[in-house]
């Protein structure tokens, strides 16, 4: 037909259009619910408009963490072996002086009690390894169970105290909202590259929610996501594309899994219909 635009022209534009007007939509359900985003330290609301922050977690958490580490460093230097005036000797020093530094401040409850006890543990067998008594097999593998069992009392006391501080804020944060708003909720715990089931965040709000793991519908992790402008895109993203799967295919979960996966299945059962025989 004359005037009319080439196939691969008319094709490129209705993929920009789709693009901009995706986008649009997307832009909009942001607006539609409040979102909360489990950041590392606080909980940021985003409601009306307005972002409103409640932090919940305190040095404690980050004692406890360094305990650990100061702990298996020394281990792992051990694993390394070391010389007079090496690298290693150096990193050795530092941590003992990092872990000696930690027990200088007054104890005030179990967990500070723990953590300094596991950090003062670890500052003797630094100390030990840069005498001229190294430590052996024997010694290394008493100091790694020991402080293992302190690691685990360590880590159980500071989660714990973690979780009580986050449901302290949840409360109050949701308290600023309707019945209404509570009911739509949508909660993105901010996380790694890979998603874990098991971190504290993901449970705690599947609970308040009674989500099951993998339910995903008010509780997501944001897998390789650092921000919340990102955090916010990915609820409206989820929230059209549910919206695009229930009115186009009569199930809201449909765009969540690979668009051309259950095509794929079906034509390979066609393609290879004789069962999978182990090759002799």
């Amino acid at each position: 037909m004359d005037g009319a635009a080439p196939f691969g022209t008319a094709f490129e534009l209705g993929n920009l259009v789709f693009r901009d007007v995706y986008g649009a939509a997307k832009d909009n359900e942001c607006h539609e619910v409040p979102i909360l985003v489990l950041l590392p330290a606080e909980l940021a609301l985003h409601s009306a408009g307005q972002r409103r922050v409640y932090p919940y977690s305190d040095s404690s958490f980050d004692a406890a963490k360094a305990a650990a580490h100061v702990a298996v460093g020394l281990f792992a230097a051990a694993l390394l072996g070391l010389t007079k005036g090496d690298p290693g000797q150096r990193r050795i020093e530092r941590l003992v002086q990092s872990a000696r530094a930690a027990t200088q401040h007054n104890v005030a409850d179990e967990l500070a009690r723990e953590t300094e006890a596991l950090f003062r543990a670890s500052a003797a067998f630094g100390a030990r390894m840069l005498s001229e008594e190294r430590p052996g097999e024997h010694a290394l593998e008493g100091f790694a169970r020991d402080a293992g069992e302190r690691i685990l009392r360590v880590t159980h006391l500071a989660t714990c105290a973690q979780i009580a501080r986050l449901h302290a804020a949840f409360e109050t944060a949701q308290s600023t909202l309707t019945a209404g708003e509570r009911e739509q909720l949508q909660v993105v715990v901010l996380g790694d590259h890979q998603a874990r089931a098991r971190s504290f965040g993901m449970q705690y709000f599947q609970r308040r929610f009674r989500e099951l793991p993998g339910q995903d519908d008010r509780v997501t992790y944001g897998e390789n996501i650092s921000t919340e402008a990102e955090a916010i895109a990915l609820v409206g993203t989820r929230r059209l594309d549910r919206r695009i799967a229930r009115a186009f295919f009569g199930d809201e979960k449909r765009l969540q899994r690979d668009v051309l996966g259950d095509a794929a299945k079906a034509c390979l059962d066609d393609r290879f219909a004789a069962p999978c025989v182990p090759s002799p």
